[in-house]
């Protein structure tokens, strides 16, 4: 695999002048209604930077080198690539014609439309299990789109862009138009993923079991027999790959899941701790402050704060991301 060449450390003005805002005004129909903004970027040549959202490049046209993390992938008309948060990557060597169509998306926008998006085949594994084996050395894959799927997608983008945001039932329409955006790339995603990942794939399966299976009891040898690798391979595997033993990351995405019902709904902290697997709410507690810092009911009452604050406050960022050395 090429190696990545560094860029020299930038000073403290020129890393000010690379911070790049995002307004509220620069989403569609505003923060409260979580959605997501499209806009094409031509000649893309972007050094390492990283971003709080979800962003999904769409290549246009042109040709051009895209680094993510360690990989260096040649990018080129109908490669799509998806980039989650706090995720560095870079776009070099990039011809005058090289265009990038950017859907990015409110933090919150999956957390909202979760329970949609997480039964389409394909979401889990492509918004949740690649990159997250992407980030430690797993596989990794991008689509590569037929020009009629691109050109379908690139309408789409379109007309998200050019929504009237003064209709109520605009927000709607760009929620739809998000959802099916996702659904095509996942549908291309399940049909055309190579043979060649197979072997990270059948791992990938163990994981995707945690996932649709959070609030369950999950077994070491359930999870062994999704990978289809015995029980003392797959721990083996699993740690070296995740970085942290199943019960670990298990435990990690049951808090994770918790968060977002204590900010999102109404449900009581007993019920949360039910609805993410844990059935003892003491445990919960003293699992959830140990990892988060505060109590499930200091969370709520802070994030509840922080929404209205958000609420309040007029042209303020949202969300930066800077480049980085």
């Amino acid at each position: 695999m090429a190696e990545i060449p560094k860029q020299p450390a930038a000073s403290r003005e020129e890393i000010e002048d690379d911070i790049v805002t995002l307004y509220r005004t620069d989403w569609i129909f505003g923060v409260n209604h979580r959605i997501a903004k499209a806009y094409v970027e031509p000649k893309a040549n972007l050094g390492y930077h990283a971003h709080t959202f979800y962003e999904i490049n769409f290549i246009l046209s042109g040709e051009g080198t895209h680094y993510m993390g360690d990989r260096v992938i040649p990018a080129t008309r109908g490669d799509v690539f998806i980039i989650p948060p706090n995720h560095r990557h870079a776009y070099r060597g990039v011809q005058s014609e090289f265009y990038i169509y950017n859907l990015i998306f409110h933090p919150r926008f999956f957390e909202m439309y979760l329970p949609s998006l997480r039964p389409l085949p394909g979401f889990l594994s492509l918004f949740e299990v690649e990159p997250l084996m992407r980030a430690t050395g797993g596989f990794f894959y991008h689509i590569l789109l037929k020009d009629e799927t691109l050109a379908e997608i690139t309408s789409r983008l379109d007309a998200l862009h050019a929504l009237d945001q003064q209709y109520e039932s605009s927000a709607l329409i760009a929620a739809c138009e998000c959802m099916t955006i996702i659904a095509i790339l996942c549908e291309e995603y399940e049909r055309t993923r190579a043979a060649e990942y197979k072997d990270d794939a059948f791992f990938s399966q163990s994981l995707t079991m945690i996932f649709e299976h959070l609030a369950e009891p999950l077994t070491i040898e359930a999870l062994a027999e999704a990978a289809h690798l015995s029980r003392s391979s797959f721990l083996r595997k699993f740690s070296q790959t995740i970085g942290m033993s199943p019960h670990r990351f298990i435990q990690k995405e049951r808090i994770k899941s918790a968060g977002q019902l204590l900010r999102n709904t109404g449900m009581t902290v007993a019920r949360v701790a039910e609805e993410v697997g844990f059935y003892d709410v003491s445990h919960f507690v003293r699992a959830f402050t140990a990892a988060v810092g505060y109590s499930p009911t200091e969370y709520r009452k802070i994030e509840l704060e922080k929404a209205a604050e958000n609420k309040s406050v007029g042209n303020d960022y949202l969300y930066r991301y800077r480049f980085l050395p």
